[in-house]
């Protein structure tokens, strides 16, 4: 469980970048 929370945040922080 702890894994998937950690991929979803990488992944929204991810897209943050690519929409700064």
């Amino acid at each position: 469980e702890n894994q998937v929370v950690a991929l979803r945040t990488s992944n929204l922080l991810l897209h943050d970048k690519l929409c700064e």
